[in-house]
């Protein structure tokens, strides 16, 4: 995902970030660039005017809480939108949470998030570790969203907002030194499955946003 950052740090007009994901990559130890750190290193471009990030789990919050860099909240660079919000170390997460969606509109809930987004001009990265296992099998723990959602939500971002940027992680590595959680959605699943599965949400997104309004 820290390739994320490399195409971001390209692009020259004011713009905000989009970010589909699991965890908040927002790590400040170590300060080099990672996986687990593109966001607090992306946020460094001034361009960048704030970044929304979608369907983080709690417990990647909490696994970040001690070395993430949350002043990102309190400066108005960051806000979370994760399955629930809890108060932990003084941490405050945004008034809007996944778990006000469940059972909600989930069009309504996700109009208010684009308005809080200062910029016409947006970059969406999804990973696919945010998402149900049915829909995405990676080296993560399963996510909470279903492909419906994320399409859904994608499509308001292209209705309302220009995007100018955007890629698709979370694919499935089978080598000995990946990097992988211990109960990592893809665990014990044939390759093929892994493959198949993988690829026809990338299909339907790449579908979807290239769809005409």
């Amino acid at each position: 995902h820290h390739i994320s950052c490399l195409l971001t740090d390209n692009l020259e007009d004011d713009f905000s970030l989009i970010v589909f994901d699991s965890h908040p990559d927002i790590d400040i130890v170590p300060p080099r660039l990672g996986c687990g750190s593109w966001v607090t290193h992306a946020l460094k471009n001034k361009n960048i005017k704030k970044c929304i990030l979608v369907g983080v789990s709690l417990a990647g919050i909490f696994a970040s809480a001690d070395p993430g860099d949350f002043d990102l909240i309190d400066k108005g660079r960051l806000e979370l939108y994760p399955y629930s919000a809890k108060n932990k170390s003084g941490i405050i997460l945004d008034k809007f949470n996944w778990q006000r969606l469940k059972g909600k509109d989930l069009k309504a809930f996700f109009l208010k998030v684009l308005k809080r987004i200062p910029t016409r001009k947006v970059y969406v990265s999804i990973d696919k570790d945010c998402l149900r296992s049915e829909f995405a099998l990676t080296n993560w723990e399963e996510g909470e969203i279903s492909l419906e959602e994320l399409l859904l939500m994608l499509g308001l971002i292209k209705d309302n907002r220009d995007i100018i940027g955007m890629d698709i992680t979370g694919e499935y590595s089978s080598s000995p030194n990946a990097s992988h959680t211990r109960n990592f959605s893809a665990q014990g699943m044939p390759d093929d499955l892994i493959l198949s599965v993988n690829q026809n949400t990338n299909l339907a997104i790449l579908e979807k946003i290239g769809q005409e309004k």
